[in-house]
């Protein structure tokens, strides 16, 4: 070989700390993918929670009042005030989480 052997060593030694670094940089990549996985995890069960509350047996009168109030939704005159009904509650809620 052309080469002496101190530069092959310092070669070696080159490519090993490029290794070291890929190595490095690898790992430092993984833990961030992973706590921006975890990140999304936690806002996807927050959107989860906030729209099942929307739903709830206390959730859904107030729900449907803002909408009466903002005039999204009509109400006979005989209905102004909607009573909590817990099995309306339910049938809405398994319609509401069935098409999220």
């Amino acid at each position: 070989s052309s080469r002496s052997w101190g530069e092959e060593d310092e070669e070696e030694d080159t490519e090993a700390e490029a290794r070291r670094l890929v190595a490095r940089r690898h790992a430092a990549h993984r833990e961030e993918m992973r706590g921006l996985v975890a990140l999304c995890n936690l806002e996807l069960r927050r959107r989860d929670r906030s729209a099942a509350e929307l739903v709830d047996e206390d959730g859904l009168p107030r729900l449907i009042a803002s909408l009466k109030g903002e005039g999204l939704v009509g109400v006979e005159p005989d209905q102004a005030e909607i009573k909590p009904d817990a099995s309306r509650t339910a049938r809405l809620q398994k319609v509401m989480m069935a098409s999220s």
